[in-house]
């Protein structure tokens, strides 16, 4: 057998994994200028400089290079972050095929912490100066009122609602956080890192929203399933069963090696819908999914229309209490209609 023919053999026979990787060539010039300008229509003082390669965050502060010149993998620029390297990554907008089984492909992750310490707030307080509340799904939470990403959240809400009398599955899905089953207001501002790193979760500015669903019937978030799969293997080795929490704490996302996207808890593509409509992406479409997680991200939106401040009932032109407020008789018929098992 030639060699030619007995390559051909075995390079059909491998299944090789696509790698999105975060220095794949890109225009760095254009990412700078497609963030500059999504966050400048709500934000006042960003700019950046084509000539110098600086993109100036705020009039107070001082300039950070749109690129470092750096080809650094996923990880390394996890931890390493610059100006453009937030837009290297591409977030698929709409429909896609789930689970994204493209290696490290996670729009959005890629985050400079410093900008988004200039638009929404620099310090626990003044994040805190910055959270306003927000109806949604019959529940009150709070969000960071700058650069409209408390608008966009209210604009989700009214469009969830409309959903919900509309659609049998959003309807179906959303009935633990329309009953006050589960509670957002937990779910939105938390001033914390990421776990076992020095990143600022997007929850520390009051920018995400995670629908914790406890009754999910597929994997919800990839690192509770590394995490099973290793306790069942501890279990099966040594007759332990090792609490969850635990195994957690000694997982480090860098060296997991065996992770292999599996099927999804089945959020409605409808909901993915409207968030993205208003801004948000969608941890559910990430390789390390997380499919609770939706935050505020307009750069990826190059069409959004955004509203930057938070409409009154009486500003609105379909006013807030219509929609988000019915009463507890009210929304058990809508409930009902919808025959909930």
């Amino acid at each position: 057998m030639g060699v030619k023919v007995l390559w051909t053999l075995i390079s059909s026979a491998l299944v090789l994994p696509v790698v999105a990787k975060a220095h794949l060539p890109f225009d760095a010039g254009a990412a700078c200028t497609a963030i500059v300008k999504s966050y400048s229509a709500c934000y006042s003082g960003m700019s950046y400089d084509s000539r110098t390669g600086d993109v100036t965050l705020s009039p107070y502060t001082s300039r950070v290079r749109c690129s470092d010149g750096l080809k650094l993998s996923f990880y390394d620029r996890l931890e390493r972050m610059d100006f453009a390297s937030m837009l290297s990554i591409p977030y698929a907008v709409g429909d896609t095929s789930l689970p994204n089984k493209v290696v490290n492909s996670d729009g959005g992750r890629l985050r400079l912490d410093q900008m988004f310490f200039e638009v929404y707030g620099g310090s626990l307080a003044e994040v805190q100066r910055n959270l306003v509340n927000v109806r949604i799904l019959n529940q009150q939470v709070k969000f960071n009122s700058k650069n409209g990403a408390a608008a966009a959240l209210s604009s989700v809400g009214v469009d969830l609602m409309r959903a919900v009398k509309s659609d049998r599955a959003v309807a179906s899905y959303l009935k633990p956080w329309l009953t006050g089953k589960i509670d957002l207001a937990r779910m939105t501002f938390a001033w914390r890192k990421v776990a076992g790193t020095d990143r600022f979760s997007n929850h520390s500015f009051g920018t995400a929203i995670d629908f914790n669903n406890l009754w999910a019937t597929g994997p919800v978030y990839w690192l509770w399933e590394v995490a099973k799969k290793r306790q069942a293997e501890i279990e099966r080795r040594t007759g332990r069963k090792p609490a969850l929490e635990k195994i957690l704490k000694t997982i480090n996302e860098r060296s997991v090696k065996d992770f292999k996207p599996t099927t999804l808890d089945p959020v409605p593509r409808k909901i993915v819908e409207i968030f993205e409509r208003h801004g948000f992406i969608w941890g559910g479409k990430w390789y390390h999914f997380d499919t609770m997680h939706f935050e505020f991200r307009p750069e990826f939106f190059k069409n959004l229309r955004p509203v930057c401040r938070l409409l009154t009932a009486e500003e609105d032109t379909e006013p807030l209490q219509e929609i988000n407020d019915e009463t507890s008789e009210e929304m058990q018929t809508l409930l009902d209609h919808h025959h909930f098992d």
